[in-house]
């Protein structure tokens, strides 16, 4: 079972309702301690005990309880013999499920960390194996074998220069898990780590974001729909071009336009060279025949 240390408090909700607004200050005070503490039961989520004397100690109404507790119990109901408010259930309810899907983005996030630093520690070796062969010919000492004073500070150049760019790469990555959240909560489960590998490779996780929610809002004229713009992030981590906010745009626009018709069997969608030959084509039969040409 996940902690969830807080829950959103709608101001509106809780001033304009039709039970708080009827409540006196006390039964106010009451109430939203017993919300809290059924928040935080660890018996079963979102529930209190059906036991007045439990609650009257809970609420701290005490001797007060037997006059001003049956209007603030009359908030819960009875759900497998315990006390649930129905609204706070279904607040536990989504609050649970933007944390599960955020957690699985660190984790997806946590694995690209990890295969990266695999390539890292790679590129070290290389980067080592290198600097020891170039120092051995360019400052050989007297008896002909290499310098291990040059060596040792090329391998300790590359190590630091190798462990800033993880450093950096590990703030970025942190930096995706948070801007993937509110993606997370509008794109299909199927697209997720498409999202997630895209933010994990841009200069600014948080200016991407904001233009593919953006994109679902129509913010540049098109409108795509959550399925569109996954079918759109996983095409551009396909092309594995540099990260630019304006090719980007093109797959989304490109998302959006419906498939042309095409003999490929592959299913594979034509190149622009492709298109512009069948247009080609297609002009020229529309062409009509006057006969032959002498």
């Amino acid at each position: 079972m996940a902690d969830l240390f807080y829950f959103p408090f709608i101001v509106n909700d809780w001033l304009g309702g039709e039970a708080t607004s009827q409540m006196t200050p006390a039964q106010e005070g009451a109430f939203i301690r017993l919300l809290a503490i059924s928040w935080q039961s660890k018996t079963a989520p979102c529930t209190l005990p059906n036991d007045d004397v439990a609650l009257a100690q809970m609420s701290r109404l005490g001797a007060h309880w037997k006059k001003l507790g049956p209007f603030v119990k009359q908030q819960f109901e009875l759900v497998d013999g315990r006390l649930r408010n129905r609204k706070l259930w279904a607040v536990y309810q989504d609050s649970l499920a933007k944390h599960e899907r955020r957690a699985n983005a660190g984790r997806l996030g946590a694995q690209a960390r990890a295969q990266r630093g695999g390539t890292n520690a790679s590129h070290v070796d290389e980067q080592c194996s290198s600097n020891a062969t170039g120092n051995a010919t360019v400052s050989p000492l007297a008896n002909g074998q290499q310098n291990p004073s040059s060596h040792s500070h090329s391998h300790s150049h590359s190590q630091r220069t190798t462990t800033t760019s993880a450093a950096s790469a590990q703030a970025r990555e942190a930096e995706a898990v948070e801007a993937i959240a509110p993606l997370s909560e509008k794109l299909p489960a199927a697209y997720v780590v498409d999202a997630v590998q895209l933010l994990a490779r841009v200069p600014s996780p948080q200016a991407w974001a904001a233009e593919c929610l953006g994109a679902l809002d129509g913010m540049h004229g098109v409108t795509v729909t959550p399925e569109q713009l996954g079918v759109a992030m996983r095409d551009y981590n396909a092309n594995g071009a540099e990260p630019s906010l304006r090719h980007f745009r093109g797959y989304l626009r490109d998302a959006t336009r419906p498939p042309r018709a095409t003999n490929d069997t592959r299913g594979r969608k034509p190149s622009v060279l492709e298109e512009t030959y069948a247009n080609a084509t297609a002009a020229m039969e529309m062409i009509p025949d006057d006969g032959d040409v002498t």
